[in-house]
């Protein structure tokens, strides 16, 4: 009665009869059926019951309804697969998106372009920049969902996140006249935060905001330290929240009222993770709103502030005087290793490209480059493989290298002991003032 028609017509019943007989007790898990018909995932447990003279008298079965925990083990096992579905997926776009990156990054290094050619420059750089954000936010779903997004605190001047955070929005926010006020103490305001998510924090309420305010609205950005803690508010005077959305507009894929989002691009993930990211740094965020058309309020709160100068926190750069005038650049995607060394060829540098870990090897040899860039996931010998071979050359210890890759530091295929051996880390498309920035500290022999 408890066996579907075609585990009957098989034989089952006799058979877990017959090996609990044998074995003494038997345990396994499969379908069943219950009263109704229905079929449900089952435990099922049999053992001989004996009389005192060992005569075999029956059997004891205990069967118990396992559907719950199944569901539960099959929805983890479709979240794991999932969240490396869009790991995979964030790897497999950012490999085509970094070869389009750097060809934007060298005509950006072209001098006096017409202005045909800046115009379209300039949108196609906009465009590529939203579409890494939406690589992006979709890699930090899968993160979200799964607890592997961490952060990594330490003494940050908050004005200088402000100011990445800004130059990141400002595009979208000049597409649509957006006015735009900036509202800080004028002395350094330090925080105990990460600073890339607090960057990313502060990008996402800032684009959230130009995103539903209509053309020409004004968007501000204040923040204040009292009391030890930094309160910091993003304001326009856009489409606003209506009561009804303002319950669900920090969850998972929410796009608060319906109509407005329709109107609008993205994945309904920016103001979850937000709200994630500022938590996790044991502060809090909120959002208010007179209503529709009244615009909205985001701020959040962060403990651990200060108000001091810059010289106070002792900052300290890297003076180790690496010898980089010569440079190697290792792809297996020859597209993205010789757009990438042509803009380090435009910025001065004498670059020499590989296209695998043989390669690469034989050209340290040849040029002995003072830095190098490599990819990560290459056939036969990956980066870390190359970089280890790279380091057992003379002078191999000192040479400069950075890691480029389309895993997240955070994804778990790129969470490896060996990728701590990189001086650096860059994660396509590499965008040229992030690449800038790298370069300031790498000395020119």
């Amino acid at each position: 009665m408890f066996f579907r028609s075609e585990d009957v017509a098989a034989g089952l019943p006799a058979k877990e009869l017959h090996d609990a007989l044998l074995q003494g007790r038997t345990e396994e898990e499969g379908w069943r059926v219950r009263k109704d018909g229905s079929a449900f995932w089952a435990n099922i447990v049999i053992a001989p019951i004996r009389g005192a003279d060992g005569d075999h008298l029956g059997f004891a079965k205990v069967t118990r309804d396992m559907t719950e925990r199944r569901r539960l083990s099959d929805l983890e096992h479709s979240s794991r697969q999932m969240n490396e579905f869009l790991a995979m997926l964030a790897h497999e776009l950012r490999n085509p998106l970094a070869p389009i990156r750097n060809a934007v990054s060298i005509l950006q290094l072209e001098p006096a372009p017409s202005a045909t050619v800046r115009n379209s420059r300039d949108m196609i750089d906009r465009q590529l920049t939203q579409l890494t954000r939406l690589v992006d936010d979709l890699l930090d779903a899968g993160r979200l969902t799964s607890g592997k997004i961490r952060i990594k605190p330490e003494r940050v001047s908050f004005n200088q996140i402000v100011a990445r955070a800004v130059e990141a929005a400002r595009p979208g926010m000049d597409a649509r006249t957006h006015s735009f006020r900036l509202v800080v103490p004028a002395e350094d305001v330090w925080v105990n935060a990460d600073a890339m998510r607090l960057v990313q924090v502060l990008q996402n309420l800032l684009s959230n905001a130009s995103k539903f305010t209509p053309a020409g609205g004004a968007i501000t950005l204040s923040a204040r330290v009292a009391q030890g803690r930094l309160h910091v508010d993003v304001a326009d005077n856009g489409e606003g929240i209506s009561p009804a959305a303002m319950e669900s507009i920090f969850e998972l894929f929410s796009q608060g009222d319906g109509l407005a989002a329709s109107r609008q691009s993205g994945l309904g993930i920016g103001l979850s993770l937000a709200r994630s990211l500022i938590e996790m740094h044991g502060g809090s965020i909120r959002a208010t709103s007179a209503g529709a058309g009244q615009g909205s309020t985001f701020s959040f709160e962060l403990p651990g502030a200060q108000i001091r100068t810059a010289g106070a926190e002792g900052e300290s750069c890297d003076d180790r005087g690496i010898q980089a005038a010569r440079v190697l650049v290792v792809d297996d995607n020859r597209d993205a290793a010789d757009s990438l060394a042509e803009i380090l060829r435009l910025l001065g540098y004498r670059v020499r490209t590989a296209y695998d870990g043989r390669s690469a090897l034989e050209a340290a040899v040849q040029d002995k480059p003072g830095a190098v860039f490599l990819d990560i996931a290459m056939p036969e010998m990956d980066g870390p493989a190359v970089l280890r071979a790279l380091r057992a050359l003379p002078g191999g210890k000192a040479m400069f290298a950075a890691a480029v890759t389309g895993y997240g530091v955070e994804d778990e295929r790129a969470d490896r002991p060996d990728l701590a051996a990189f001086d650096a880390h860059l994660l396509k498309p590499v965008a040229l003032a992030d690449l800038q920035q790298l370069l300031a500290n790498v000395r020119l022999a």
